[in-house]
This record gives C-alpha cells, structure tokens and sequence, in this order.
C-alpha cells in the first residue's frame, strides 16, 4: 500500500531535521582523549583541530580595528561547548590555554587591547567550574606603524581536586579585542587580531594498583619460607 504524500512529506521533513541537529556535534579521536563540540558555538575561532594533546582553533576575521578618531572598536567571540573524554586509562592533569596574534597602532592617542577567560569545569559536576584569565605577555604600546606579535595564555592547575576525577570536562573560551583612535587626531589607525589559539592539555595514565597473580604470591611465600628455614639450619 502506498502511504498517502502527506504522511511521506512528514517522515521526509522529519528525516531532514533529525540529521540538521545531529549534523551540528562533532567528534575528534585522539589517543589520550576525545573532542566532541557544537559547531555553532565556536563563534569566531574556527573549527579545531585535535593535534597530539593540542586542540587547536584558527580562527577567522577575528579582529578590532578603529581609523581615524572612530573611537573605540570592540570585537568579541565565545567558543562554548567543548567537551574533552578522557580515554579509558587516562586521567587530566593541569589545563591551558595560549592564544597568539599581531597589532599595529599609529598615530597619537592610539591603543588596542586584548582580554580573555579560559573556563573548565567536570560534565558531572558543573558547580566544579575554574575559571582562568588570559594574561597578555608583553605592554601592547608600540605605536610605530609596523605590525607587532602579541601572545597571552590562561592555565587551570591539576591540583584542583575535581579534575583528576573528571571523566569529561567542558571548556569555553572568551576573548575581546579593542582598538582605539581618538577623535581629533587626524590620520590615525589600530588594529588588532587574533590568529591563532590552542589548549594543551596534560593527560597521565591514571594511577592504578595492580594485584600480584595468585602464583607470584605463592613463589614468593616459597622464598620467604626458604629463608627462614636456611637460618634455622644455620644455627
């Protein structure tokens, strides 16, 4: 019997808009650890890859740029949503993240900016969240026209107890750049991006102890008994 078009136009819609929601969540193997992400959350910093224990973004027009007295121009981006599975005997250790660009500023009164917060927390513990601020490395303060390299990094510790007994840990990342020129100054520029991000992660075999077989313990008794009864023959 044929099914009548409206039921077949209900499984086909239905069909479609399973694979759309399930087409949205990704997943990278790797060997300690797995990758599993939304790929509409990641904002501004672009599909990762799994690279050893490095996920790595490069993300895409991720810039501020102010010219000639705009005033401040602010660009900011989320990537949320990341879970990161520990392999069967693995465990997470300290969590980090490093993030790497360029600016150029010129002209009086210029600046640019970049600020950020690196977030983990245990899937089964939410309350467990650890938040990290990105610390730039260097004074962003070269106003000479040429491009400069900017880098900054965020770390959670492993000593944070509820890491190691993580099995999966959500992660996010935040950043916001700013660029200023200020009005009045005439030909002025500046402009910050972000090129490059990534999050190392130490992951140990997890620490487990192993039962001695039956037999080694019998041999062992064995050799235990056969000094003691060595000594009282040597008496």
């Amino acid at each position: 019997m044929n099914k009548p078009l409206g039921m077949t136009l209900l499984v086909l819609a239905g069909s479609t808009l399973g694979f759309a929601a399930r087409a949205d969540i990704v997943t990278l193997y790797g060997t300690d650890f797995n990758v599993v992400y939304d790929s509409t959350q990641l904002g501004l910093f672009g599909t990762p890859q799994l690279i050893g224990d490095y996920l790595v973004f490069t993300p895409n027009a991720f810039v501020a740029q102010s010219l000639n007295g705009a005033g401040t121009v602010t660009t900011s981006s989320l990537a949320q949503d990341i879970q990161l599975v520990a392999n069967p005997g693995y465990q997470f250790g300290n969590l980090s993240v490093e993030a790497v660009g360029d600016y150029l500023m010129q002209g009086p009164r210029t600046s640019v900016g970049v600020s950020g917060t690196f977030t983990a927390a245990n899937a089964a513990q939410p309350a467990s969240q650890t938040a990290a601020p990105l610390v730039v490395a260097s004074p962003l303060n070269i106003a000479n026209g040429i491009v400069q390299n900017w880098s900054g990094g965020a770390s959670i510790s492993g000593a944070n107890p509820w890491i190691a007994q993580a099995g999966t840990i959500d992660v996010s990342l935040s950043n916001i750049l700013t660029a200023t020129t200020t009005p009045g100054n005439g030909d002025s520029q500046a402009f910050i991006q972000e090129k490059f991000s990534s999050v190392e992660l130490v992951i140990d075999p997890q620490q487990t102890t192993v039962p001695l077989p039956g037999t080694l313990w019998m041999a062992l008794s064995g050799l235990a008994g056969l000094a003691l009864f060595s000594r009282r023959v040597a008496r």
